[in-house]
Parts: structure tokens; sequence; C-alpha cells
């Protein structure tokens, strides 16, 4: 029997309280390798600090073993928050799930060793100020501190560190769980990917697109002149550009220009087509060239215009040796049409004889 899946996804870990929900949907793999990689150096240095410490003067000889195993233990830690930037940046769910527990524990840990600080501080405060006094005994037997001075000064130096001493405790219990919850979240986001926000690709938003109609979308069409509310007409095929021919310059419906009849289109523009054959002619509308009854010339491909027109004088002038009717055969057509295109030689008259 299969078991069906959970309708909800899983419940986050319990230190995932500690993270908005915005903040838990967004990747934390980069956020994790700073956090573990900062939180290393902070570690490797307090430890140092302790070591350092155990070899000062002031510091009384029963606080010598804690401030080692202080030591130790934020060493430990140190090498947990370098475990912690390997298993961020292979993102491995076994890695980082061992990090997570390691983080929790190093986060207890480090709060321990606050407070034991803490207390080791208040309980041993003679030794401590002791200490401090024994450290400046030299400089009271030289004479140039008295030793109400050194004492004032270390009881003031003691009172300061209290404060400091509590200030970093408060602040390193929250940081430390904080840490860890981040730790706690990059673990749930591995094991369900779904839970991370993506981001997808949308088309641009039409409210910053061109109208396509000179009125907004959500306002009602303008009134015409004819009444009631119309939608905007489109230009027509035969009419692209939307030109309509005015009122003013047809009032009536017989000034109004002809339509082809069923159709609802405008005649073409220009007049008609030519016949056949007439196109063709480029001398088709000169009245010389137009013979009554015989054969019509046509000019031929490659034909140049002076050639053509030479021909069509031959043809003229054969047709007229012919007696073919043409449009030159009054004498003062042909007297006129020929006058410019005949041959005239001029030849010099002879002086008359005296």
């Amino acid at each position: 029997m299969q078991r069906q899946s959970p309708d909800a996804p899983p419940p986050p870990y319990a230190l995932q309280r500690f993270l908005p929900s915005t903040t838990r949907r967004t990747n934390l793999r980069n956020v994790v390798l700073v956090i573990a990689f900062f939180s290393a150096i902070w570690a490797l240095i307090v430890g140092a600090s302790y070591i350092r410490s155990r070899n000062r003067d002031s510091l009384p000889a029963t606080l010598e073993l804690p401030y080692l195993v202080l030591a130790i233990l934020y060493f430990v830690c140190t090498a947990i928050e370098i475990f912690g930037v390997a298993a961020a940046y292979r993102a491995s769910v076994p890695l980082v799930r061992a990090y997570f527990w390691a983080a929790a524990t190093s986060a207890v840990i480090v709060s321990a060793c606050e407070v034991v600080r803490t207390v080791l501080h208040f309980t041993k405060r003679g030794e401590i100020v002791a200490a401090c006094i024994d450290s400046y005994s030299t400089d009271v037997a030289r004479g140039t501190y008295s030793s109400s001075d050194v004492s004032s000064f270390c009881n003031d130096s003691w009172h300061n560190s209290s404060y400091v001493d509590i200030a970093i405790l408060v602040f390193t219990f929250f940081i430390s769980i904080f840490f860890a919850s981040v730790a706690a979240s990059f673990l749930h986001q591995l094991q369900h990917p779904e839970t991370l926000r993506t981001q997808v690709a949308q088309a641009a938003s039409s409210q910053y697109a061109y109208p396509l109609r000179p009125f907004d979308s959500n306002l009602p069409p303008p009134m015409y002149p004819q009444g009631g509310q119309q939608q905007q007409p489109l230009p027509s095929y035969d009419n692209p550009y939307g030109v309509s021919v005015s009122e003013e310059k047809f009032s009536s419906s017989s000034e109004a220009p002809p339509t082809a009849a069923g159709t609802g289109y405008a005649p073409p523009p220009g007049p008609p087509p030519p016949p056949p054959g007439v196109a063709s002619n480029p001398f088709a509308d000169q009245v010389e060239h137009q013979g009554q009854g015989r054969e019509e010339l046509v000019r031929r491909p490659g034909e140049t215009a002076e050639e053509f027109e030479q021909r069509q004088h031959e043809h003229d002038l054969a047709g007229r040796r012919d007696g073919s009717a043409g449009v030159y055969d009054d004498s003062e057509g042909r007297d006129d049409a020929f006058a410019s295109t005949e041959t005239v030689t001029l030849e010099p008259r002879e002086a008359r004889r005296a």
C-alpha cells in the first residue's frame, strides 16, 4: 500500500522560527558561507586570547586551567565553522545536516563558555583584584605608584570588565542561536527545494504600452454625431488612410461620389484603360499619325523615337501616293502637315538678263 503525499509541506525546524518567512524562502547558501567564515575567525581569535591571558601575571593561578579549557572549546568551534564553510560550498545534504547539528552544538558550547567566564569573573573577584595589585608590586616599590592608586585602579578595572562580560554574554547567546537558525533553514531548503522562491520571467505589463485607442480603455467610447456609442471604425483596404468625404463638400446624396453597384466600393481613380494596341503606341494621341482605313503602325522593340517617327512619316507618304483616304487628303491639311517634313531643294536663280 502506497502512502499518499501530504498536502502541505513538512514543518520547518524549530530553530527556523527565529528567521522571517521571506528570508527562509531565499537561497541561504551564500549567507551560510559568510557566517561560517567569520564565525571561524571570531572563534579562533577568542581562543587565542584565552591562551594569551593565561600567561599574564595579573591572572590568578586558579583561573589558568579554566581558561585553558575555554580556549580548547573555542578551537573546537573554529573547526566546526571551517567544516560549515566546506559543507555550504558543496551544498550536500548529508554534510549540511552534520553541520547543522554541529552548529547547534557550537552554539551551546559558546554560550556555556561565556556563562562560565562570567561566573568565574564574579566568584573570583578577590583573587582577580589581588593578582592585579601584585602585578604592580615592582612599581609600588620603586615609588612610581602608590598602593592606594594601584588598589583603586584594579577595583575600577574589575567593575568595568563586569559590564563588558555581561554584554558579551547576551550578545553571544543571541548570535549563536541566530547562526544555528540559518544553518537549519539552509538544510531545510536543500531537503525541500520547492520552498525556494523562484524568479519566473513574465511579459511586460500592458499598462505601459501605447494605447490602441485615443481614449482610456476603462472609459466609454465618445458620442458620435449620428447618436449612440460606436467603436472607432478601422480603415478599409481601399482606403488605408481613412480619408472620407466631408459632409460640407457633398451636402446631398446626388453629389456624392459614385460607387460600384452592389460592392460598396468607389470606382478606381483615373480614366479607363485604353484598348489593346493603343497603349503601346506612344503616338496614338497625335492626329497626324491616325490614319483612317489603314493599318496603324506599332513601335517595334528596341526602336528609337527618331526611327519610329521616320517610319511613320514614310508610311503616311506611301498611303498618300497609293490614294488611301487619310486625314491630310485636303490641300490645306497636306500643306500644313508636311510643310516641316518634306525636303525642299532650293536652287539659285539665274540673274535675269538685261
